[in-house]
């Protein structure tokens, strides 16, 4: 039986944590700490101290801290906390970790406790779906586990139908299934809900090339294109140009056209004017039209024209935040980098809720080398919008060149969540693996799927090839080195066949 002295104690101690419970709820994380801290060191079996406590450390981003307070909260086994939800906590934790095969029994264990877990589910569901697209192990049924990836994702729709980015996830899985009719209907949920998703329209039209309705695909890349140039994404508008050329040569119609492109960069400059003038009579019409010509002529190449059209967009709506970010672009294209910082700073001044605007900002801050102010503007765009996978992969960079590798890999694997179709990431994530972590087997594992999803690209195979020979597995590192050399001949790229090709000597 407890002595008086031991209850008082337990009951300053809870005092203690029902004030850091409080303070947690309000978000102030330093002051529930300390007294989180203070009720532990009175008295150190306080299972919701170490709950607590364990979910202030993952906020932070200190998830080895958090490993071993939601261990210890498991011991102890506080009634008032349910094991499930630390067992999906601790989950979280491992996944951030990187460590997805202790993240899924901790799933899996919640979802033992409680079958009904929803958040269990989508997580165990998620890594399900990334192990399915990334396995290189033949001894691994990947059909299994895409398989297994829907069912929890169909768990997770019957829960949540409001859940628009489970639909995504369920559509890139099952288009990974040769289930093109179901992502299909999924992307289209994700569409109807958002009609601006250009990913949705990117996913769904690659899902259409496979059905051979090579139409559909044409009109779901030309709303990306139309996306893309609102909100002034220029790699985007190249890449939906190229798959809208792509799909109009499947359906072999040529391309209706009334002008050739010299005929149409050829423009008649005044007379441009006096067409927008007299469109109509509202300034903020013409605005438009200036805008519209503006980016038109910024496409084009005729950056000069470009930026002296968009100057007249601002001069008749100085508050057309839109005509100040590609006036932003024109001025980077021609290397007038501090004007152009200066146009993105009053985009964003204007609408600050556009993430586009940060993207742009940031990464000209970042080859500026101005890093602590690329990233705090990057992250604003991100927070804005979680969907912006150049903007990851580039905030990536900024942390590793800082030294903060942890959060870069972090980075990467969530740039790779996005866009799971994208060989760079895959890449750098593996240099970056290889280099700082001591189990290589993950390392090899993005090579592998960079060389996968990039088949065509030759450095691809080369830093593969490089990770091997690191690994003292020559004999693959040269089978792999002339596979590079092929590419890069084929490219006609004489360095790569040259770095190749010293390597292939050394190794023969």
């Amino acid at each position: 039986m407890a002595t008086s002295q031991e209850i008082a104690i337990q009951l300053v101690s809870r005092q203690l944590i029902n004030e850091g419970i409080a303070g947690y709820s309000e978000g102030n994380y330093s002051e529930a700490f300390e007294l989180f801290n203070e009720a532990l060191s009175r008295d150190p079996e306080q299972g919701m101290a170490y709950f607590y406590r364990g979910l202030i450390f993952a906020i932070i981003n200190n998830f080895q801290e958090a490993l071993k307070d939601f261990n210890r909260a498991i011991e102890i086994q506080p009634k008032e906390i349910s094991l499930d939800r630390i067992y999906d906590l601790r989950g979280n934790c491992y996944e951030d970790l990187g460590d997805r095969q202790k993240a899924i029994k901790d799933y899996e264990k919640a979802i033992e406790i409680n079958p009904s877990l929803v958040s269990a589910h989508h997580r165990r569901g998620s890594i399900l779906s990334i192990w399915g697209m990334m396995s290189n192990d033949t001894k691994v049924d990947t059909t299994e586990r895409l398989t297994l990836a829907v069912e929890e994702f169909d768990f997770v729709i019957q829960c949540q139908p409001e859940n628009i980015h489970v639909y995504e996830q369920r559509g890139r899985t099952r288009s990974l299934l040769y289930d093109e009719v179901g992502a299909i209907e999924d992307f289209s949920i994700c569409i109807q809900h958002n009609p601006n998703n250009y990913i949705a329209y990117k996913e769904r039209a690659q899902s259409f090339t496979q059905l051979g309705r090579n139409k559909d695909a044409l009109n779901d890349w030309q709303e990306v294109l139309e996306i893309c140039l609102a909100k002034g994404d220029t790699e985007g508008c190249e890449i939906a140009n190229f798959y809208i050329e792509s799909c109009e040569n499947l359906q072999d119609s040529p391309k209706s056209l009334t002008t050739s492109p010299k005929q149409e960069s050829e423009f008649d400059f005044e007379a441009r004017e006096i067409e927008i003038r007299s469109a109509d009579a509202s300034s903020s019409s013409q605005a438009t039209s200036y805008l519209n010509l503006g980016a038109k002529l910024y496409n084009q190449g005729e950056l000069t024209e470009a930026i002296s059209v968009l100057q007249q967009a601002i001069q008749l709506d100085p508050n057309y935040a839109m005509a100040y970010c590609i006036l932003g672009m024109a001025l980077q294209s021609c290397s007038l980098l501090d004007e152009a910082v200066k146009v993105f700073t009053k985009a964003i001044e204007i609408n600050p809720k556009d993430s586009c605007f940060y993207g742009h900002l940031g990464l000209l801050l970042a080859d500026l080398e101005r890093l602590p102010e690329a990233l705090e503007v990057l992250q604003k765009s991100v927070h804005l919008n979680t969907e912006m996978v150049g903007v990851y992969r580039h905030i990536a960079d900024i942390l590793q060149e800082q030294g903060k590798i942890r959060d870069a890999i972090q980075g990467y694997k969530k740039a790779i969540i996005i866009a799971p179709d994208t060989g760079i990431l895959y890449s750098r994530l593996a240099s970056l693996l290889s280099k700082y972590k001591y189990d290589k087997s993950e390392a090899l594992e993005m090579f592998y799927k960079a060389v996968e999803v990039e088949p065509d690209d030759p450095s691809v195979y080369f830093h593969l090839a490089s990770f091997l020979h690191y690994q003292e597995r020559k004999a693959e590192a040269l089978s792999i080195y002339k596979k590079a050399k092929r590419l890069y001949e084929a490219k006609g790229d004489s360095q790569g066949v040259s770095a190749s090709e010293k390597l292939i000597n050394l190794l023969s």
